[in-house]
C-alpha cells in the first residue's frame, strides 16, 4: 500500500527508501493517501453537510457507503487517580514527561461509523504507516 500510494515507481525493485523525502512525510500534494481520499474521491462523495453536522452523501453513490462498519483503534485515556499537575501537556522537563507518561494508558476504543468515517480517520493512520515503513526500509 505504502508504493502505491507515494509518487515514485510500483513493482519489482521498487522501494520507499528511493522515495522523495516529501513523499513519505506527505508533504507531497500529488501523492499519499490524503491525496487519493481527501483530495480526490471522497469530494465526489459527500455532498454538503446537515444543519446536525452530519455529511450528506450524493444520492447517486451506491449503498455500500452507508452501511455501518464496525473497527477499533489504540487510543490513550488518562489514569484514575494520577495526579492533577500529571494529567497536563507540553511539558519540557523530563520529570514532568514521565509524570505524564504514567498518568496515561493505551487502550482499544471500538468505533462505530461509515466507510466514509473509516477512511477519514485512516488518513492519518496511513500516512504515519507510510513514514514508518520508510524508516525500516532505509
Amino acid at each position: 500500500m505504502c508504493l502505491e500510494v507515494t509518487c515514485g515507481a510500483t513493482g519489482d525493485g521498487a522501494s520507499l527508501a528511493d522515495r522523495g523525502a516529501a513523499c513519505v512525510d506527505g508533504a507531497c500534494d500529488k501523492c499519499g493517501f490524503a491525496a487519493l481520499w481527501t483530495n480526490g474521491l471522497r469530494k465526489s462523495l459527500v455532498e454538503g453537510t446537515l444543519e446536525d453536522g452530519v455529511e450528506a452523501l450524493k444520492e447517486d453513490i451506491d449503498e455500500v457507503w452507508y452501511e455501518p462498519l464496525a473497527w477499533s483503534r489504540y487510543s490513550y485515556r488518562t489514569k484514575e487517580g494520577a495526579p492533577k499537575h500529571a494529567r497536563r501537556r507540553g511539558a519540557d522537563e523530563d520529570e514532568d514527561w514521565e509524570l505524564s507518561k504514567k498518568s496515561k494508558e493505551l487502550y482499544i476504543e471500538n468505533c462505530k461509523g461509515t466507510l466514509v468515517d473509516f477512511l477519514d480517520e485512516f488518513v492519518a493512520v496511513a500516512e504515519k504507516h507510510v513514514i514508518h515503513r520508510s524508516i525500516l526500509e532505509r
